[in-house]
């Protein structure tokens, strides 16, 4: 975060929401990853750079506990890939990917809409299912 500060200053909209949901996790060892392998908007991309080669290796090889994914558009996308649905994020799915367990959730609004207060008591649900 100290180059991102020094290059942007500090953080605002979704990095700042996402920011306080990760101060929730400093002692637990948790993974912030994109989708995409680029760091565009999605629907800024072409579909032939729309990759999501290194997330799904990712799952095969971290094995995460949970996985919250954050807009429609990767909710969507987990959906298809696992077949189970993501129903909020005040609750979870167990699913799995290649055989893989995990637990799934998600925020389907935009997080920048997401006030400090609440992207914090995200970051502690998210913290106390990653524990289960």
């Amino acid at each position: 975060m100290r180059d991102y500060r020094q290059k942007r200053g500090e953080p605002e909209g979704v990095r700042a929401r996402i920011e306080r949901i990760v101060a929730q996790f400093l002692e637990v060892r948790s993974l912030n990853q994109h989708l995409l392998e680029a760091h565009e908007d999605a629907g800024e991309l072409p579909a032939s750079d729309q990759r999501t080669t290194i997330f799904e290796f990712l799952l095969e090889t971290v094995r995460p506990r949970l996985v919250h994914a954050h807009s429609n558009s990767p909710i969507r996308y987990l959906e298809r890939l696992t077949g189970s649905s993501v129903l909020g994020d005040d609750t979870t799915t167990a699913t799995t990917y290649k055989g893989r367990a995990f637990l799934l959730c998600g925020t389907p609004s935009p997080l920048f809409r997401m006030s400090y207060e609440t992207a914090e008591a995200l970051g502690r649900r998210l913290r106390r299912w990653s524990e289960v």
